[in-house]
């Protein structure tokens, strides 16, 4: 089909918490390109630096150049047409917090341009990124503006951090009662600063790990029953499960697991649950 893609990986230290990785995708004028991919919740956020045709978003034309796509509790649809030519930075949790003026919670489930933001001379990385001639190249001019772009008044609070590693570690598996218990901190103190620093509840995000892991449960083929699946993952019943997923995800397990996987252009991001698939 004509389409490119690439990843790499943060190289300024300080970058390194905050940033998952920067992507490329291209696809040449001369090849006709209708392409349809899945957008997965993380619970990151991200810039794209468009270049090419508009980007369908949930059916919608993404005019803009510079687009802040905040964080999200539900997959989307993502359709590439014609010529593409795009760049973006994936944040991981939290790591657009130190970046941006405004409450995360302000851009869940939001997709804006930049130059609604107050950030710091996005227009010249994006011309300054168009201008660089290899990949490589672009990835550095992102992270000499990324460093610049640091708010030095802001930092992530050690509980939103230590809450992120517990979700993660259970695979978002674990009641939020039991982050409470080990936490030590008291529920209200912990959402109050997922929804600024990260832009979604604990329980949001717990529900978003779980979800891909059900994912990555039914593209391995070990278990051959949806109750096996919803039993694994502690649902109280495959009903339950079934009613999170849809809400997540858009579709059923059973018609999640109908898609055939082409290729996964973007996973090569340090996370797996990196979302730009054909599933």
């Amino acid at each position: 089909m004509g389409l490119r893609t690439g990843s790499y990986f943060v190289h300024v230290p300080k970058l390194s918490n905050l940033i998952d990785c920067y992507w490329f995708v291209y696809a040449n004028k001369r090849k006709s390109l209708n392409s349809r991919e899945y957008l997965h919740p993380d619970g990151g956020m991200g810039i794209i630096l468009n270049y090419g045709d508009a980007l369908d978003l949930e059916g919608k034309p993404q005019t803009e150049r510079c687009i802040l796509d905040g964080t999200n509790t539900f997959t989307r649809e993502l359709g590439l047409h014609g010529f593409i030519n795009a760049v973006g930075i994936r944040f991981k949790p939290a790591g657009a917090f130190l970046f941006l003026p405004m409450p995360l919670t302000a851009l869940k489930n939001e997709t804006t341009s930049l130059s609604n933001i107050s950030t710091n001379n996005y227009s010249d990385l994006y011309d300054n990124v168009y201008k660089s001639k290899t990949n490589i190249a672009k990835a550095s001019v992102i992270e000499e503006w990324l460093s610049k772009s640091l708010q030095p008044n802001k930092c992530i609070s050690n509980i939103t951090w230590e809450s992120i590693n517990f979700i993660n570690r259970h695979k978002g598996l674990a009641p939020i009662s039991s982050l409470v218990e080990t936490s030590g901190h008291n529920q209200r103190k912990i959402e109050r600063l997922f929804n600024l620093q990260i832009g979604m509840t604990p329980k949001e995000y717990s529900r978003i790990l779980r979800i891909a892991e059900a994912r990555r449960l039914i593209k391995s083929g070990i278990y051959t029953t949806w109750t096996d699946i919803a039993h694994e993952l502690r649902y109280f019943d495959q009903a339950h499960f079934t009613h999170q997923f849809k809400n997540v995800v858009g579709v059923t397990p059973r018609e999640y697991s109908k898609r055939k996987s082409i290729h996964k252009p973007l996973q090569k991001c340090s996370h797996e649950r990196y979302r730009f698939s054909r599933n």
